[in-house]
């Protein structure tokens, strides 16, 4: 195996990877977004009329919220790397009466959807995932209408967010770090980083602001199970291990959500997001 990172193969691995997870993440863990999805939508200040872009959309959360926000029409695409979100997203948008919210496979870092109409992009928890990100950043720009508003939302550093607790309880299953290059979820929480990659991407008036994000689940199995099954990182990890290593690893997830007690008898685990606008130039 080769030392060295393959963006190509990372990306594939995780289309692959959310596939096979589309159904257990919109079923268990898509919409403990939906509070988030509120807030970006709100940071962005979407109103009646804008044309918006959801980028890395999965289930449709970010998208459905932009969808309503615009009243009896409106333009929203929502795009993903990964069908089978996609076909979850259309047929939650289809459940709520929304039939005119259009939905495209495509990567991220190579955006073509119609250049300079958007009013507004968003994406939620997807910049993290993208080996390149000053090409999704500037993509979502060359998207945009003159003087339109990008708002993204990405965790904060593992410090900031109890969810990082989880990739630690299964790194002793794994077969080493990471290569260098990988994309790590809480690698972009630094708002000093955003600064640099937005003004690298062609963006001005950048502005950020931290908010809570937590994830509540009934039970610590409930938790444990969500976060084996419910990711694309994670889901082909777990079932390609032994039965042993699937009951060991699931023994430690759980004894480590039961560590996070809730008020009201279930679990919860604390969580910052780091929420970025910024206009085109």
């Amino acid at each position: 195996m080769s030392n060295h990172f393959d963006p190509a193969r990372f990306k594939a691995h995780e289309k692959k990877g959310w596939d096979l997870a589309a159904a257990d993440w919109a079923s268990q863990l898509g919409h403990l977004t939906a509070a988030l999805a509120e807030q970006l939508v709100d940071y962005a200040g979407v109103v009646p009329g804008d044309r918006v872009l959801d980028v890395a959309t999965g289930s449709g959360v970010v998208a459905l919220v932009a969808r309503r926000r615009l009243g009896e029409k409106g333009v929203v695409v929502g795009t993903d790397i990964s069908p089978q979100l996609l076909t979850i997203a259309a047929n939650n948008a289809e459940h709520e009466g929304y039939t005119d919210i259009t939905w495209m496979e495509m990567d991220a870092e190579a955006l073509d959807v119609k250049p300079h109409t958007f009013s507004v992009a968003l994406s939620q928890l997807g910049l993290m995932y993208v080996p390149d990100k000053l090409a999704m950043l500037r993509g979502m720009r060359r998207e945009l209408d003159r003087d339109g508003c990008i708002a993204i939302a990405v965790w904060a550093e593992a410090s900031r967010c109890e969810l990082a607790g989880t990739a630690d309880v299964a790194a002793p299953y794994t077969a080493g770090p990471s290569l260098p290059g990988t994309p790590g979820l809480w690698d972009i929480g630094d708002p000093a980083l955003h600064q640099s990659l937005f003004t690298d991407a062609g963006f001005s008036n950048i502005e950020h602001q931290f908010v809570r994000h937590d994830w509540h689940f009934a039970s610590a199995e409930q938790g444990a199970q969500a976060m084996l099954d419910a990711t694309g990182t994670m889901r082909p990890f777990y079932h390609k291990q032994t039965s042993e290593v699937q009951q060991a690893l699931m023994h430690d997830m759980i004894a480590f959500f039961k560590a996070h007690p809730a008020s009201d008898g279930g679990v919860v685990l604390k969580n910052e997001v780091l929420l970025v606008r910024a206009r085109r130039l």
